[in-house]
């Protein structure tokens, strides 16, 4: 008598590397393999949703705001054997970094032209993550990636200013301050003398305005 003997190769998931995204991104894409006995796959854990399914080795995962709040969570990719060989699993931590909240001054909001001003930042993230760059729009044209720059004004009107502020993780967050500086337009110096040529017997030359 004879019996034949299948063995299969040993069940194996990898849920992939650990990853991370700027708070309130839209999605996270999980990157999953599967080998030997594995057939099929299921992923689980977070309060959010898996599109298109978690039952597919790579989809995209939808944070909820619970994770957010959590600030870190951990995804179970479970691979599914053929029998007699058992299930296996495998795990990836996302964590979630927070967005710098913009906040910036100006030491002379208004003034005659040629108007120089000092932007001073006041941007915060909470530590350990930190603010590596910045980028100015100051309304006229100019711009600036120093922290707290300088610039002047040449021409009259109100100026909308726009700072724009990068973490270590590449978290970014804007905030626009709608006519922040103001320049006062130049006035125009014109006047007439009536009579424009005088003489001795009516010497009174009047000047207007």
């Amino acid at each position: 008598a004879q019996v034949f003997v299948s063995i299969l190769p040993l069940p194996n998931v990898n849920a992939g590397s650990n990853t991370g995204g700027c708070e309130g991104v839209a999605s996270i894409q999980l990157n999953g393999t599967m080998g030997g006995a594995v057939n099929s796959v299921i992923w689980s854990g977070g309060t959010g949703s898996f599109n298109a399914s978690n039952t597919i080795l790579n989809p995209s995962y939808i944070p909820s705001s619970g994770d957010f709040m959590n600030s870190s969570m951990t995804l179970t990719l479970t691979g599914l054997s053929i029998a007699p060989c058992p299930n296996v699993t495998s795990t990836v931590q996302i964590d979630f970094y927070k967005k710098p909240v913009i906040n910036f001054i100006v030491n002379y909001p208004a003034g005659c032209p040629e108007h120089c001003v000092h932007f001073t930042d006041q941007s915060m993230v909470p530590p350990p993550d930190a603010i590596q760059s910045w980028s100015w729009n100051f309304g006229d044209g100019g711009t600036s990636s120093v922290q707290n720059p300088d610039h002047c004004y040449t021409q009259s009107g109100k100026y909308s200013v726009t700072l724009t502020a990068t973490t270590n993780h590449m978290c970014s967050n804007s905030l626009t301050i709608p006519d922040m500086v103001e320049v006062y337009p130049v006035p125009v110096a014109a006047f007439y003398a009536t009579p424009p040529v005088g003489n001795v017997s009516d010497p009174n030359i009047e000047f207007q305005n």
